[in-house]
């Protein structure tokens, strides 16, 4: 319990002190990890009905497009322009096939996004 404690105290002030560019490759690190995880429960136990499974994988995309989602929301298009423009389309298409890639346990689409 006091180690869970100070590692989640540990993590929130690691990212209190981040700068805007950290935060940014933090959150890429996460939805990395996250696909990372979803394709491993899928190449493991992806074809198992089990809900044990399917809530598992289904966990790791949701996080995923949470984060995408978050990096979409950071854009700032006033200052970004053209290049907030595109990253905002291309995490669009990234959310979209991730929900795809859920609904149909395909790595090959998750893999396309990481």
């Amino acid at each position: 319990m006091a180690y869970q404690n100070a590692l989640s105290a540990y993590k929130e002030t690691r990212i209190r002190t981040a700068g805007q560019g950290q935060l940014i490759i933090m959150l890429y690190d996460g939805a990395i990890k996250q696909m990372d995880k979803a394709t491993e429960l899928i190449k493991s136990d992806g074809t198992s009905k089990s809900p044990s499974a399917i809530e598992k994988i289904n966990s790791a995309l949701i996080k995923a497009q949470e984060i995408i989602t978050e990096l979409m929301a950071s854009l700032d298009f006033e200052a970004g322009g053209e290049i907030a423009a595109n990253l905002f389309s291309l995490y669009n298409w990234f959310n979209r096939e991730l929900l795809q890639a859920n609904l149909s346990r395909d790595v090959a689409r998750i893999a396309k996004v990481r």
